[in-house]
């Protein structure tokens, strides 16, 4: 899967000013792909064919080598149009768990509590918000884990009783950017499955505590 720049391809210059106009022209120079990079691009986002040489594959759409096919998409994640190349996988087909949980946490604790919640491996996301409920995360557990009992033991670390939103429908939007013919073209669904989302925790490396406005 390709994931493009969103910095690349949105852009939220003022063009009521000079400086917001010499932005845009900037901005312009580095979105100049030739046909045969929009094309690329358009189809790469569908997703690379999944055998055993899938850039050989994708390049005899368009007649070029393997190699060639990887050499432009090394140019274009270097130029920034690119964000990510990688799989997506189903986390919930490979056996792990995942559940949103929320927590009234006094102010004077919320940062306190935040620490010893992000120790946590499977914690990737965490955001205040501003209600009574003001502390949100996302938990998941790998197949040899329990995702109830690492709950309990975050409560008893904590000192405090989570509540617990389980999925009941998941619903999956993406945009897919139609470079070859300068459109997009947005992708929307119900599934019954987890795991392409963030919310699974295997892919991302990182925590998030963050602010929240919600009410």
């Amino acid at each position: 899967m390709i994931s493009l720049s969103e910095k690349k391809f949105s852009s939220n210059l003022n063009q009521n000013n000079e400086s917001g106009k010499e932005e845009a022209g900037k901005l312009s120079k580095e979105l100049e792909l030739s046909a045969l990079e929009r094309k690329l691009l358009t189809e790469a986002q569908q997703g690379l064919p999944l055998t055993a040489t899938p850039y050989a594959d994708l390049g005899e759409r368009f007649g070029l080598t393997a190699a060639e096919v990887t050499a432009l998409l090394k140019d274009l994640k270097k130029r920034g149009l690119i964000r990510r190349l990688g799989g997506v996988f189903s986390s919930r087909k490979l056996g792990w768990q995942s559940l949103l949980l929320a927590a009234r946490v006094p102010e004077e604790r919320f940062y306190q509590v935040a620490g010893l919640i992000n120790q946590h491996p499977g914690v990737t996301h965490n955001y205040r918000r501003n209600q009574k409920y003001n502390m949100w995360f996302t938990l998941s557990v790998g197949p040899e884990e329990d995702l109830q009992q690492e709950i309990a033991s975050l409560e008893e670390k904590t000192g405090l009783e989570f509540l617990q939103l389980p999925k009941i429908k998941q619903y999956k939007l993406g945009v897919k950017l139609d470079l070859d013919e300068g459109g997009e073209t947005g992708e929307g669904g119900e599934t019954g499955e987890r795991g392409e989302s963030s919310e699974g925790g295997i892919s991302s490396g990182e925590k998030n505590t963050g602010t929240d406005g919600q009410g």
